[in-house]
């Protein structure tokens, strides 16, 4: 008889596992303790690293064919014709003189620039068909985003979908557009208006303005104070063999989903969707997933079916954030308020250097960050319900008080010898606590360099 391979026992330790799974987890009452190992053995390793490899190769394959498309869809050579909604407008002067910009992004989700002479209208959230000339645009470049000369920019008939609907709905509650402007940018992803970029910044608070993780998070919260108390009513009375922990997570998805959906998916409430279903996936499988490996197994993941992750800023910054947040936990834990505040204060300082390698602008202001942060956590579902209400204008007053005021700011990049220490402190703080705190020490003088270099100035 023929000795079963190697590969055959591998797949029999994996199902073996899964049944494991389903065994503890599927029927149990309360949010489960019960932990398995991510993979047992080298062998499974190797099956896991060779279906992430066939999914980035997969993914790979068919960012490539859409990059065909895109190229052939012209009626001529190096002509492509697309259709794209408009998500940023601006004006801008140069020795060529003063021109339009326009930041476009496709049905696909491919984000590209594309200037005008011509002078034209408020063309914001409108959809354009247009031709870009594609011969200088490469495979990389459509992954990573491009600019490209256009021609015969046409407006589309605007479609009354619910996203326009729900814009028009904020608007009506407010007087001043840069209010409702900042209200859309926070409930449906729109690009924040100019006027509001230099405070901002100043305050670094842009992660807040930005839907992300972040704000998934906080709505899952938000959904789960709302359902839990009567959802376990009901469940030790009808169906005391439902797993309340699990049942309340996969509502929490669907609703994430449904946002994502009225969103019109948007790249970064994407990546959070994809992240939290992932970890509910392992939560699922008994495997713990406020842990470095977990998270890391997943960023990996999400890298293999969104290739063009690579070149997202806003990705790596998310996932800074969050590596922090595990970092500290892998030390301290996240129980007490003390703890709480310790973390908000190292997520600031730990994030510092990467901030100002890609963006410069600094000012003392910046930790204010801190403790608006932690206000942004009530403030943010406070808001959504005043305007399901129709009274999202209760804080109008102060925003406009807000935006006269005019905060300094410095530009202070972070050097590049300075970006790469931080960058292996980060790293080795995973090993020892030690280096953890080393590396806290180095993010908070980093910091005070900066306030003396801007008092100086």
């Amino acid at each position: 008889m023929k000795k079963p391979s190697q590969f055959h026992h591998v797949l029999k330790q994996t199902f073996s596992q899964l049944s494991l799974i389903v065994k503890h987890n599927v029927w149990k009452k309360h949010a489960n303790t019960f932990e398995i190992p991510l993979f047992v053995g080298f062998w499974q390793w190797c099956l896991f690293a060779m279906a992430l490899l066939a999914l980035f190769g997969f993914s790979l394959g068919y960012e490539y064919h859409s990059f065909l498309a895109f190229k052939h869809s012209g009626y001529r050579q190096n002509i492509s014709k697309v259709y794209a909604i408009v998500i940023n407008q601006y004006e801008k002067t140069s020795d060529r003189g003063t021109y339009s910009v326009l930041k476009l992004r496709m049905d696909n989700g491919k984000m590209f620039y594309t200037t005008t002479k011509d002078k034209i209208k408020n063309l914001m959230h409108k959809e354009l068909r247009l031709n870009l000339v594609n011969s200088k645009i490469g495979f990389w470049d459509y992954l990573r985003g491009f600019y490209a000369f256009s021609t015969n920019i046409e407006l589309l008939p605007t479609k009354h979908g619910i996203k326009e609907h729900l814009r028009a709905y904020i608007a009506k509650q407010h007087d001043n557009p840069l209010i409702s402007g900042l209200y859309q940018t926070l409930f449906l992803a729109d690009t924040l208006p100019f006027a509001w970029r230099n405070n901002i910044n100043a305050l670094s608070i842009a992660h807040l303005l930005a839907i992300s993780g972040f704000h998934y998070g906080i709505l899952s919260l938000f959904v789960l104070l709302l359902v839990y108390f009567p959802y376990s009513a009901l469940q030790r009375r009808f169906f005391p063999y439902r797993n309340a922990f699990f049942d309340i997570g996969l509502l929490t998805l669907i609703c994430g989903g449904f946002y994502l959906l009225v969103l019109q998916n948007s790249p970064s409430f994407l990546r959070a969707f994809a992240m939290a279903a992932s970890m509910y996936f392992l939560a699922f499988c008994g495997i713990r997933i406020l842990s470095l490996l977990s998270f890391a197994l997943i960023v990996l993941i999400l890298f293999a079916l969104f290739p063009s992750l690579f070149f997202s800023v806003g990705f790596f910054f998310s996932i800074s954030g969050v590596f922090y947040i595990l970092l500290f936990g892998q030390y301290y834990g996240f129980a007490g308020l003390k703890n709480l505040l310790f973390l908000q204060y190292g997520i600031f300082t730990f994030m510092l250097p990467l901030t100002h390698f890609f963006f410069a602008p600094f000012s003392p202001y910046s930790i204010l960050s801190i403790p608006l942060t932690l206000a942004f956590i009530i403030f943010y579902p406070f808001v959504i319900i005043l305007h399901l209400f129709g009274i999202g204008n209760l804080f109008d007053s102060l925003f406009l008080a807000f935006l006269d005021v005019s905060l300094p700011v410095l530009n202070l990049p972070t050097p590049p010898a300075l970006f790469a220490v931080w960058l292996i402190l980060s790293l080795l703080a995973i090993v020892h606590k030690r280096l953890f705190v080393v590396l806290n020490l180095s993010c908070t003088l980093t910091f005070l360099w900066n306030l003396v270099l801007f008092w100086l100035k």
